[in-house]
């Protein structure tokens, strides 16, 4: 009897379906949502410490993370297409040790969307760096000003 439990945990450990991981952007994505696994190959969703996210030529451009993400990375592939990943209002976007790399030869673009009170944010923490030809725009305001935007 005890071989049997063990031949069931094994069996159930196998499949388990992974909720994260390194991934490319699909060419023919489902939608623009970062978090929607079956808008990635393999269909998973990089969000986790070592997860770096690839993205090469796609039809969906504009993509805006539905929860929060924290990823290592992000890769822009040469020749990949020009992308907008907005960070919608209430959710964060954390890049952790490696930052963005830009082999596009396009400028890349992440903006900040602000409701009433409500922000996205970007973050950068350790090593991470922002990367060249990588455009950041701040919708929020502070006391009334404009949060403005930067190139790098």
């Amino acid at each position: 009897m005890e071989v049997s439990r063990l031949t069931a945990l094994f069996f159930c450990l196998l499949v388990t379906p992974a909720f994260a991981g390194s991934a490319t952007w699909n060419l023919n994505p489902t939608s623009g949502d970062w978090n929607t696994a079956a808008n990635w190959t393999p269909a998973t969703v990089p969000s986790g410490l070592n997860d770096i996210a690839t993205f090469a030529v796609s039809n969906t451009t504009s993509v805006s993370p539905s929860d929060r993400v924290q990823v290592r990375g992000i890769s822009f592939v040469a020749g990949a297409s020009a992308f907008t990943i907005t960070i919608i209002a209430q959710r964060s976007f954390t890049f952790i040790g490696g930052g963005i790399t830009n082999d596009s030869g396009v400028i890349q673009n992440f903006v900040t969307e602000v409701v009433p009170s409500e922000v996205g944010s970007v973050a950068f923490t350790g090593n991470a760096t922002a990367g060249n030809m990588v455009t950041f725009t701040n919708n929020s305001t502070v006391n009334g000003h404009d949060g403005g935007d930067g190139n790098i």
